[in-house]
């Protein structure tokens, strides 16, 4: 089997785990149900004669549509006020943008449902899980969000920025999550790395107090 396949198939064991280890954290049954490559939402909007948000709200603008976007990069941004939003992270942030929202209005059930049509089975464990503790930070929700991340970065070479955030951002909504966010953060990745997140932790700490 070729590399790829093999890291695909471990990743989807590896969720499979996760998510069931958790259940009542998810409430998501099928992590890797996979949907229409052409259905994919995009930070540029809606093809022609479509409508980017009109999965399960009907339809809205594209006005309302850029208002919900600039909102959900803002209080991204804002979760971990010391770490710069670069372009490819902020559009990760808009493909899950509908999820992310329902989140913020205090629908995380909707938001996990609309995570699960999201994934495929290509998607990776450590990026299945970050969705889901985002769900749970926005919801107001960090402590269930930091034993997402736990979860999520077991295993992983890398801890990717998406992740990151979320973590700083669980440290940011309650501090007292900080000793556990610095112990997730040692566990894993190459040892610069896990003393650059557990900087940034302390960073937070103090962009917090201020």
């Amino acid at each position: 089997m070729p590399a790829c396949g093999r890291q695909d198939e471990f990743a989807g064991r590896l969720a499979e785990r996760a998510l069931e280890a958790s259940s009542d954290d998810l409430g998501v049954r099928n992590p890797r149900s996979s949907q229409p490559a052409g259905s994919r939402r995009s930070r540029h909007g809606p093809k022609e004669g479509e409508d980017h948000w009109s999965s399960g709200r009907g339809a809205v603008g594209r006005p309302q549509q850029r208002r919900d976007e600039a909102q959900i990069l803002d209080v991204v941004s804002r979760s971990a006020p010391a770490e710069d939003l670069e372009d490819a992270e902020a559009e990760y942030y808009l493909r899950r943008s509908e999820a992310l929202r329902l989140a913020l209005v205090g629908n995380p059930d909707a938001a996990l449902r609309e995570l699960d049509r999201l994934w495929s089975p290509r998607t990776p464990a450590v990026e299945m899980m970050s969705d889901v503790a985002w769900v749970r930070l926005l919801s107001g929700e960090p402590d269930r969000a930091l034993r997402m991340l736990s979860l999520a970065v077991r295993g992983v070479d890398a801890i990717p920025m998406v992740t990151r955030r979320a973590l700083l951002g669980c440290v940011h909504t309650d501090r007292s999550l900080s000793l556990r966010a610095i112990r997730i953060a040692l566990r894993t990745g190459r040892v610069r790395e896990r003393v650059g997140i557990a900087y940034a932790v302390i960073r937070t700490l103090t962009s917090r107090a201020h």
